[in-house]
């Protein structure tokens, strides 16, 4: 098939496999975006022309002998929508979730993340490439799916991405500070997640970093 990647998050999560916490790596330029600003497939009005593939956050942190990775995309979505049924999934779509183990900036493994429906109409998805595991993991969406260390979500969530768009918008105008961190635009609204866990060892022993692209696929 022919891969044409449309979104690309650039800043690079560099998890340290020993010790705690996460920093931000900077050394290469990329494009980046989120909630609704993808950059290069904006249509008039501001929206973008392919939702299901609109990056909104990456996460990434490990927690004891495990790695999580959590990829958010075309949010903000009503509060009202039902789970399994309103998630944003695309059989034309994939995201791409990098890891590097070294110096370059090409990755040593890459984890490819599709959907699909089955016979009833209910969305699943697959993952492949998840270090530690050879063969595909499937499932269908909001639901847990666990293979051993292994485990994958995939489904509407809380949007845990706090921004005060008031507070930005008034700054913008006045060219004074003006947020509030008790004003978060995202409170309350869903985005759709796609969360993995798998045992950092099988991916490095080392820092590595994690960066996602998503775009359209083309039989």
């Amino acid at each position: 098939m022919r891969n044409r990647l449309k979104l690309l998050v650039g800043a690079a999560v560099a998890i340290g496999a020993a010790a705690g916490g996460f920093v931000l790596a900077t050394t290469q330029p990329a494009d980046a975006a989120d909630h609704n600003d993808p950059p290069g497939i904006l249509v008039a009005g501001g929206a973008t022309d392919n939702p299901a593939a609109d990056i909104d956050d990456v996460y990434a942190w490990h927690e004891g002998p495990n790695t999580n990775i959590i990829v958010t995309y075309s949010g903000p979505t009503a509060p009202s929508a039902t789970a399994g049924t309103e998630g944003v999934y695309s059989r034309d779509t994939q995201f791409l979730i990098h890891i590097s183990n070294d110096a370059d900036p090409a990755d040593e493994h890459t984890i490819q993340v599709r959907f699909g429906t089955a016979s009833a109409g209910r969305w699943g998805f697959q993952a492949t490439g998840i270090p530690g595991r050879t063969a595909p993991l499937t499932g269908p969406v909001e639901s847990l799916i666990t293979d051993g260390a292994v485990k994958a979500y995939v489904g509407l969530r809380d949007d845990p991405f706090f921004f005060d768009l008031e507070g930005f918008r008034a700054t913008l105008t006045s060219s004074t500070l003006s947020f509030m961190s008790t004003r978060d635009f995202f409170a309350g609204k869903n985005t759709t997640a796609i969360a993995l866990q798998f045992p950092t060892a099988a991916a490095t022993t080392n820092t590595f970093r994690v960066w996602v692209s998503s775009g359209t696929v083309t039989p």
